[in-house]
């Protein structure tokens, strides 16, 4: 997507103190012994309380894929999953900067890399050889939504992104309802900054904008992630993921 100002009113960018790395150290140990206590309960965590897991039963999953295998309609529909298009968005948004003005983003949503053989291949092809400011991957990389991580297929196209895709401040990432704690390693190993209900400061011209990452609210909701979203001044431009 492409940010653009529809006007000459502007913002004053708010700055936020980062943590020193001890605090930094202290904040993802505290979220990582929760976000595991989430996953070991299979009970969904979310603003309004516990809720009982979301979901089709994997008796009727089975029953499902077996009657589209024998009618024909799984290799229909593994055809339009692979039908991977480059989606361009203009957005224009009050308050944005003039430092940011066509500020280009790549968001990578929902790949379930792992769902089909040929999907990695499919996702990559789409952006090979693409040049942005700003690359964010908002999770659900693998299929499975419990369990530890061991999917080699999620990590592979996460490095090959890495390669293929050229962005000027970095790559961000937050983690999906199918994601998990064991994850968070490996991504920041392939050179992914992973928001775990924190904000990042990018810098352009003198003027920044924030842009804040969080668990996903309806499966992992924890006070951090209202608290990270209420620590963001109206005063200041951001984007959330």
């Amino acid at each position: 997507m492409t940010l653009r100002a529809p006007d000459r009113h502007r913002a004053t960018a708010h700055r936020h103190t980062a943590p020193d790395e001890a605090d930094a150290v202290a904040l993802r140990a505290a979220w990582e012994e929760r976000r595991r206590e989430l996953e070991r309960q299979r009970r969904r965590s979310t603003p309004e309380g516990p809720r009982r897991p979301a979901g089709t039963p994997r008796p009727a999953l089975a029953a499902l894929r077996l009657g589209l295998k024998l009618t024909g309609l799984w290799k229909r529909g593994i055809a339009n999953a692979l039908h991977v298009r480059l989606r361009t968005l203009r957005l224009s948004l009050p308050g944005l900067p003039e430092a940011f003005e066509g500020y280009r983003v790549l968001h990578l949503a929902d790949p379930h890399f792992d769902a089909a053989p040929d999907l990695p291949a499919a996702i990559l092809e789409s952006v090979a050889g693409l040049e942005v400011d700003l690359c964010v991957c908002t999770g659900d990389f693998r299929a499975t939504d419990h369990g530890p991580f061991t999917e080699a297929r999620v990590l592979e196209p996460l490095a090959a992104l890495r390669r293929t895709v050229r962005a000027a401040d970095g790559f961000l990432a937050t983690l999906g309802n199918h994601d998990c704690a064991d994850m968070v390693p490996e991504l920041d190993r392939l050179g992914y900054d992973v928001l775990l209900n924190q904000s990042r400061r990018v810098r352009r011209g003198g003027a920044e904008i924030l842009v804040t990452g969080v668990d996903d609210v309806h499966r992992f909701y924890t006070p951090a992630a209202a608290g990270a979203l209420g620590a963001l001044e109206p005063a200041s431009f951001g984007l959330v993921l």
